[in-house]
C-alpha cells in the first residue's frame, strides 16, 4: 500500500496493475498521478496482487469515513470484486476503465480518457442504481449461463487475452462452440415456471452490455428495479454464428429461438453442471437464484 499524501485522504484508489494491458494500466496511473498533485487534491492508491484482492481491500475500507470515493481503475472483473467487497456501505464507487471489455463504462457513458474521467468522479454527482445479486455474489452488468460462461471461461483462461483485448471473446467464442452442448433447463421468473431444451445461453442483465460490447439485453436498464433476462435455444451451431454478430446491435432479440424475459427473481434449475460468470468472473453452478435489489448502489 503506498500512502501519497500524509493528510486525510479523500480518494481511495484500487488499481488492478494486470487489467487489460499492463503496461497500459501503469501509464495511465501515472497521467492520473499528476493530475490529482496539480489539483492538490489528496489521494491514495492501492494495488491488487492477486484475484480477490480487490475484494479484500473494499471490505476493510467500507466503513471509513475519511474516504469520499473508491475509484477502481481496472476491468469490469475488478469492480465486480470491489462491488462485493463494499456494498452495502453508502461510500460511492467510481469507475476508470482499463480492461478489455469495460462494459460497466460502455452502460453509464464514463470518458476512455482517464483525466476525462477522474473529472467526472470529481463533480461528486452521486446517484443510486440497482445492483443485482446472484445465489450469494453481487453483478453489476450481466450474469450469463451456458455458452457464454463458457466463453468467458475459455477467455480468462487463454495467454492470447494479453495481444487480443476485446477480441479475445471472439476467440473464446469459436472454441466454446465446439466443446459446448446444449442443455435442457427450468427457470422460474416471479413464480412463474419455463422449461427450454437445448438451452445455449441464459443471460440475467442489470445492464445491456457483456462480453466488450454486446448488447445482449438491449432495452435493460440499472434504474428500473428489475432484470432483463434472454434465452437462446433450440438454434443450430451454425444459427449461433448468424445470431452472434447480431448481439453487438441488439438485433438478436427479433430472432424466433430468442426469447426475453423481465422480472424481480429467477430462479435456473439444470441436472447438468453449468458454466456461468458474473461480470466476467467464471464459476460453475447447477441452481442459481438471482434477484435485483432496488437502487442500493451509490456511485459517481
Amino acid at each position: 500500500m503506498q500512502d501519497n499524501k500524509q493528510a486525510a485522504q479523500s480518494l481511495f484508489f484500487i488499481i488492478n496493475p494486470v487489467s487489460g494491458k499492463g503496461k497500459t494500466v501503469k501509464k495511465v496511473v501515472h497521467r492520473i498521478e499528476q493530475y490529482l498533485i496539480e489539483k492538490n487534491i489528496n489521494y491514495q492508491f492501492t494495488y491488487t496482487e492477486e484475484k480477490g484482492h480487490a475484494k479484500v481491500i473494499a471490505s476493510q475500507v467500507s466503513n471509513r469515513t475519511d474516504i469520499s470515493v473508491v475509484i477502481v481503475v481496472g476491468g469490469d472483473g475488478t469492480l465486480h470484486e470491489v462491488i462485493n467487497g463494499l456494498y452495502p456501505s453508502s461510500v460511492p464507487i467510481g469507475y476508470i476503465p482499463t480492461g478489455s471489455g469495460n462494459d460497466y463504462a460502455r452502460e453509464m457513458g464514463i470518458e476512455k480518457d482517464p483525466i476525462k474521467a477522474v473529472a467526472q468522479i470529481l463533480k461528486r454527482e452521486i446517484k443510486k442504481i440497482d445492483i443485482a445479486k446472484i445465489n450469494e455474489e453481487y453483478f453489476i452488468n450481466v450474469t450469463g449461463i451456458g455458452l457464454d460462461g463458457l466463453v468467458a471461461k475459455l477467455s480468462n483462461q487463454s495467454k492470447l487475452k494479453l495481444y487480443l483485448g476485446k477480441l479475445i471473446y471472439v476467440y473464446g467464442l469459436i472454441k466454446g462452440l465446439f466443446e459446448f452442448k446444449a442443455k435442457e433447463i427450468s427457470l422460474i421468473i416471479d413464480g412463474k415456471k419455463h422449461q427450454f431444451k437445448k438451452v445455449w445461453l441464459i443471460a440475467i442483465a442489470n445492464g445491456r452490455y457483456y462480453g466488450g460490447g454486446m448488447a445482449i439485453c438491449p432495452k435493460a436498464k440499472n434504474d428500473d428495479g428489475k432484470l432483463d433476462i434472454c434465452v437462446v435455444s433450440n438454434v443450430s451451431m451454425l444459427e449461433i454464428l448468424f445470431i452472434f454478430p447480431l448481439v453487438f446491435f441488439g438485433k438478436h432479440i427479433y430472432h424466433p429461438n430468442v426469447q426475453m424475459f423481465s422480472g424481480k427473481q429467477v430462479v435456473i434449475h439444470s441436472l447438468e453442471e453449468l458454466d456461468a460468470q458474473s461480470d466476467g468472473e467464471t464459476f460453475s453452478v447447477s441452481n442459481l437464484k438471482g434477484e435485483i435489489l432496488d437502487e442500493k448502489l451509490y456511485i459517481v
